[in-house]
């Protein structure tokens, strides 16, 4: 299901869309926590309790060089820099409904707690080991959520003040299979990136400071109306939402 720029008029009622020149001119003036709040709201109506989450993170190359300052420092410039977005999504919808970007070099277990605390109640809650740590499981067990964050090899199952980690630890011993049936769920987290990467391209094209977090911010904010508005789009018309196109 394309969306189209009539589409996004319709949804956000204006005239025309902005073009790109216009919208990276306006990006100096826009604070990030506008977009995230931004992003609250274009999804309010796919927000819900019990929604069944995926966490995970992704790297975004920044553009740092060019044949010129290669030229001038009379050497290939090899020095490779990127943000790191981390989202959590409905699995159900594919909709990003938390996001935080950080510096590429940033671990991303600490922005698991931000990204669920934006979120209401949850269902179950899927990450793999970059995520894994007894706070991070008892938060889940907290927002009434059931966690199924990837052990590390070296887990093991005391709680440290954790009950919700034993109790994970325990179930995934008991049956591995049933419980990594469940993790991996999360996989559909990896469609999300390689959507926002094929459609958007994996490399940030602002140069300067705040852009380049507001550019990625962006590119977040237009996946999700393209998403909510194929959401919106297979409701309508009575199908599933991953029907293949033919």
């Amino acid at each position: 299901m394309a969306c189209t720029s009539q589409d996004i008029q319709r949804l956000f009622q204006v005239r025309r869309v902005p073009g790109h020149s216009v919208i990276h001119r306006g990006m100096g003036k826009v604070h990030m926590r506008y977009l995230r709040k931004l992003n609250t709201m274009l999804v309010q109506e796919c927000r819900r309790q019990g929604m069944d989450i995926a966490v995970d993170s992704s790297g975004f190359c920044l553009s740092e060089s060019s044949p010129w300052f290669d030229i001038r420092i009379q050497r290939e410039n090899t020095r490779k820099r990127y943000l790191k977005l981390h989202i959590a999504i409905d699995i159900a919808t594919g909709i990003i409904h938390a996001f935080s970007i950080t510096p590429g070099r940033h671990h991303e277990c600490p922005e698991f707690s931000r990204l669920i605390n934006r979120l209401p109640g949850v269902g179950t809650v899927m990450a793999d080991k970059g995520f894994s740590s007894r706070d991070n499981c008892q938060l889940v067990a907290d927002r009434h959520g059931v966690p199924y964050i990837c052990f590390k090899d070296n887990a093991t199952g005391r709680a440290k003040g954790c009950p919700a980690w034993a109790i994970s630890y325990r179930a995934y011993r008991h049956d591995d299979e049933h419980w990594m049936n469940h993790y991996h769920k999360r996989e559909s987290v990896e469609a999300v990136f390689s959507s926002i990467k094929q459609r958007w391209n994996e490399s940030i094209a602002s140069r300067h400071g705040w852009h380049q977090w507001r550019e990625l911010a962006l590119k977040v904010l237009v996946y999700n109306t393209k998403q909510l508005l194929c959401h919106q789009r297979a409701e309508q018309n009575g199908v599933d939402l991953w029907t293949t196109a033919t």
